[in-house]
């Protein structure tokens, strides 16, 4: 069994997939504005998601397969004040997608989701004057493979 894979792609696509999320986001260039790596392009909408790259790795190996529990955070972002109400119905949207839901998503390579565990909470503001909205989903998500 080679590296485990990496969960970007499957985590865009369970979050593209749901109409509940994407009801919430304007469209972006055919799609919605779901981005996996940082920057985001300067003429991304004023409400959109980014996930970001694993924070952590922790190698949990059980006796027949290989388990590796990876941490990654998911932002939602807002312009003003006046975006705070949707950006957290979207985090919340997110919660109920993957909390405890192994099935949100789909690898590929022999991999599969055993476990997910998603909590959430606000951003604050770098700068007293920044009235953007911000909040985060953290995910805590266990893969695991035949030896």
């Amino acid at each position: 069994m080679s590296e485990f894979p990496d969960l970007a792609v499957p985590l865009r696509s369970a979050i593209v997939g749901n109409a509940g999320i994407t009801a919430l986001l304007p469209t972006y260039k055919g799609s919605y504005p779901v981005f996996t790596r940082r920057p985001i392009p300067a003429d991304a909408p004023h409400i959109c998601v980014v996930i970001s790259p694993n924070l952590a790795t922790t190698h949990e190996d059980g006796v027949c397969d290989i388990r590796v529990r990876v941490e990654r955070e998911i932002y939602v972002f807002g312009e003003n004040d006046a975006d705070w109400q949707r950006v957290d119905q979207i985090a919340r949207q997110l919660v109920a997608l993957f909390h405890r839901k192994r099935q949100s998503l789909s690898l590929q390579d022999g991999w599969r989701v055993t476990n997910i565990i998603a909590s959430t909470y606000g951003i604050p503001p770098i700068d007293a004057n920044d009235p953007a909205a911000q909040m985060a989903v953290r995910l805590s998500i266990t893969i695991a493979a035949r030896r």
